[in-house]
């Protein structure tokens, strides 16, 4: 019983090498699919970003064109005017014409340059995230390697697990299987003298021989692991 058991529990530490082993194979997966992703979304948004700034910048220059056209029409206005207070009034009309264009002629400007930086800097990152997806192709390439190999291993290594698993009685197996979840580098450990191996608790000397003499496995009331006496 107790052989069984402790070959199960040699095979399970081996398992368990093999499946954290996988399970970081998947983080880095995971990792890599996460920074493609990021960089991918970033120059999404900085060309979405670069083509608002162009739109905005065409809007600004048809509203400086209407702006220009509606300054010459006032100019027009005031060079006909005869009348003091026409003049007057086509002066201050022409001024604030020219207040709207100079402003306007300001805006396009520094939307101007706004959308050559927002389009180099789509540019550098479209190019950034081309460049990362090559490299990122070709480590997913070695790691899906890396992942058959090793689940060549691990399928042979889970069907071994079940027959060894077979091989210990039920009630025994049971408790083993829950101890492990929680200490699974040890879940089954000998006797230190008449103590608990993992924990020092002291068992009483009777229980001890009777461990002894029946080859019995017993739960370390310290600690919770399964004990077996060795002589």
């Amino acid at each position: 019983m107790v052989a069984a058991l402790l070959q199960l529990q040699a095979h399970d530490a081996a398992l368990l090498e093999l499946e954290t082993r996988a399970a970081a194979l998947e983080a880095r997966r995971a990792t890599l699919h996460a920074d493609r992703a990021a960089l991918e979304q970033q120059a999404g948004q900085a060309r979405a970003a670069a083509e608002a700034e162009q739109k905005r910048h065409r809007d600004v220059a048809l509203r400086l064109a209407a702006a220009r056209v509606e300054l010459d029409r006032r100019v027009a206005a005031q060079d006909a005017a005869e009348r003091l207070a026409e003049v007057t009034a086509a002066v201050a009309r022409v001024e604030e014409g020219r207040r709207a264009v100079s402003a306007l002629e300001h805006e396009s400007a520094t939307s101007r340059k706004r959308t050559t930086d927002l389009a180099h800097r789509a540019q550098q990152s479209a190019a950034r995230a081309a460049a990362a997806g090559a490299a990122h192709a070709a480590a997913l390439t070695a790691l899906d390697a890396e992942v058959a190999a090793l689940a060549e291993s691990l399928g042979p290594a889970r069907t071994r697990r079940a027959a060894l698993a077979a091989d210990v009685a039920a009630d025994l197996l049971a408790p083993y299987d829950r101890v492990r979840r929680k200490r699974p580098q040890e879940a089954v450990v000998p006797m230190r003298g008449p103590a608990c191996g993992a924990c020092d608790t002291a068992m009483p000397m009777q229980r001890h021989r009777e461990m002894l003499a029946a080859t019995r496995v017993e739960v370390c009331e310290g600690c919770g692991v399964l004990l077996y006496a060795s002589a």
